[in-house]
């Protein structure tokens, strides 16, 4: 066997196990399936726009999760008179995927815009965070849990069904 012949071989091992590689992860990838109902969460943390740590925990029972421009302007429509008190009571988290928004909009216009909310809102920076959450372009995913049990799950562009949610939760409390 010559010198050739085993550069060769190895060439062609080092390909095998790129391709393999890559099959591995691109198919670990489409396994990944976003909550359903009886879905249980594990506990999952994320940073505000003030950069305070937040968990979903089983204290929250209702997520509202926006993954685009027009589900952010729902949530920003329905809890504009609300605060942190109001979501807190009743359980409520915000969470905004910005995993797609370049840095530099992000750190100059979206934080800054973000940090005037009188609310947290939690941001997924990465994919991995929010991938889990399903969504539908220009609608806003209710996500209703009992201790962390994934008892309802709402895809909406109405502003009337997102604050009928937000009544619904405060109903929930007496």
């Amino acid at each position: 066997m010559n010198i050739n012949t085993v550069i060769t071989e190895l060439s062609y091992k080092r390909i095998a196990q790129k391709i393999l590689f890559a099959f591995l992860v691109f198919n670990s990838q489409m396994t990944l399936a976003a909550l359903t109902v009886g879905d249980k969460l594990s506990s999952i943390e994320f940073h505000d726009q003030h950069d305070r740590l937040y968990t979903i925990n089983e204290d929250v029972r209702l997520i509202l999760f926006s993954s685009d421009r027009p589900a952010s302007k729902l949530v920003q429509q329905a809890l504009e008179k609300k605060n942190a008190a109001f979501l807190e009571h009743r359980g409520i988290l915000t969470i905004a995927d910005i995993s797609n928004m370049p840095t530099i909009i992000t750190r100059l216009f979206a934080l800054p815009k973000m940090r005037r909310s009188a609310y947290p809102m939690l941001l997924g920076r990465t994919p991995e965070k929010t991938e889990l959450f399903p969504r539908e372009s220009g609608k806003l995913t209710l996500v209703y849990l009992n201790q962390l049990e994934v008892i309802d799950i709402v895809m909406t562009d109405s502003l009337k069904v997102i604050q009928s949610a937000l009544e619904e939760r405060n109903e929930l409390e007496h």
